[in-house]
């Protein structure tokens, strides 16, 4: 049997994220298992960290594979630490200045691992904006009339962008339809600043059209001031699973989101409302790709052998890691489309834009003034420094370009 068809590194990968998250010691690797291979699969998928909690407690990891995996964990561990130290000044800041915010996604998970090196965070996001009371429940952004509110959103906008600035933020501008303000700060720091909580393009976005509907306040209100709030666990949950659904579509979605799955349903207990989460799912549609994910989740951390179902699922979650080349770029030239642009020309030139995206290794350009015009050449420079490395992720990125599919 081939390595392809045995998945023995893939499972043995799930074998350490499991133990990981119970706090368990792992088995020794198997004879058909390489540490090395074990290691680039746990980067693929974004849970470096959180599989070392269970490769460290075994001997056999090589002296240079140990020292440099080590080393990893710490520095997802610094990069958290200094991601919730500015967000803490940020949400002071905006309170003062009487904007209310709510912290989304795997800011709020973090505090739920067994060491905070087990969850890599890219960006915070938070929600902010100046909210009122809405007078059919709940609360929404200031405004009696969409007019009314676009302004407000504007102007609360306005003080995030000065906000971060002053902390060494450079704002990072997406054209068309976007939901948050995204800045980042050397040498790594993304924050995703949302106004709303998904592109108007979505066919979920109806949920979620007013953002504040579900949040809770925290604390008493400071006269002047903006509020802290909150989304219920159920609702937390709701809206990860959404996020995670839209990754899915976008390339795919890693197994990191098992992870999350697995504290968040620890974390909120026996008191969770499982059936109202699948109801509010199941407006959208989503209610049997959560019950997968879930499934999958609590059968990895119970050891149990998995269905025919489940072990495909969990196969092509560590095959997609962070996203699967041909279908990223196949939802990037199919949203230029959608747009009434033309496709392939739309996504390449936003390619080679600091301004769309920017990768790590180029944001030295990208925040630079002067360096600026020279990010197109980086763009190409990193194209080929990855062919030499990873030739076929970066041919199929060519042959989707060209063919579409």
């Amino acid at each position: 049997m081939t390595h392809e068809e045995s998945y023995s590194n893939e499972r043995y990968l799930l074998h350490l994220f499991a133990r990981s998250l119970n706090s368990a010691t792992p088995r020794e690797i198997p004879a058909d298992c390489s540490w090395e291979t074990v290691y680039h699969l746990a980067a693929q998928n974004g849970v470096q960290g959180l599989v070392w909690e269970a490769a460290k407690k075994l001997d056999s990891v090589p002296e240079e594979l140990r020292s440099a995996w080590e080393k990893m964990a710490t520095a997802i561990l610094i990069r958290n630490v200094q991601l919730d130290a500015d967000r803490v000044e940020i949400v002071r800041r905006l309170s003062e200045a009487g904007i209310s915010y709510l912290v989304l996604k795997g800011a709020v998970l973090l505090p739920y691992y067994p060491s905070p090196s087990m969850r890599t965070m890219s960006d915070n996001d938070v929600l902010f904006g100046y909210v009122e009371p809405d007078p059919s429940g709940g609360y929404r952004v200031q405004g009696s009339t969409e007019k009314e509110r676009a302004a407000s959103l504007e102007e609360a906008g306005q003080i995030v962008r000065s906000v971060m600035s002053d902390l060494g933020y450079t704002v990072l501008e997406h054209s068309g339809d976007v939901c948050d303000i995204q800045f980042s700060k050397a040498p790594y720091y993304r924050y995703e600043m949302h106004f709303a909580l998904m592109e108007q393009h979505r066919p979920y976005y109806f949920y979620f059209a007013n953002p504040w509907k579900r949040a809770v306040p925290v604390g008493d209100e400071e006269l002047g001031k903006g509020r802290e709030f909150r989304f219920s666990d159920e609702d937390q949950y709701v809206y990860m699973i959404v996020h995670a659904y839209k990754h899915e579509n976008m390339g795919g979605e890693g197994i990191r989101i098992l992870g999350d799955i697995a504290v968040a349903l620890r974390a909120a207990g026996e008191g969770f409302d499982l059936a109202y989460v699948e109801d509010e799912l199941s407006r959208m549609g989503l209610q049997n790709f959560e019950r997968s994910l879930r499934e999958l989740t609590l059968a990895l951390l119970d050891e149990k052998e998995l269905n025919i179902h489940l072990e495909e699922l969990a196969m092509q979650l560590v095959a997609c890691g962070n996203g699967s080349v041909e279908r990223f770029v196949r939802a990037k030239i199919e949203e230029e489309r959608e747009a009434g642009r033309w496709g392939r020309l739309g996504y390449l030139r936003k390619l080679f834009s600091p301004d769309y995206y920017c990768p790590g290794e180029l944001e030295f350009l990208a925040n630079n003034k002067l360096l600026r015009p020279l990010f197109p050449v980086g763009r190409l420079v990193l194209f080929i420094r990855n062919a030499i490395f990873r030739p076929q992720s970066q041919l199929s990125k060519v042959r989707t370009f060209f063919r579409g599919k």
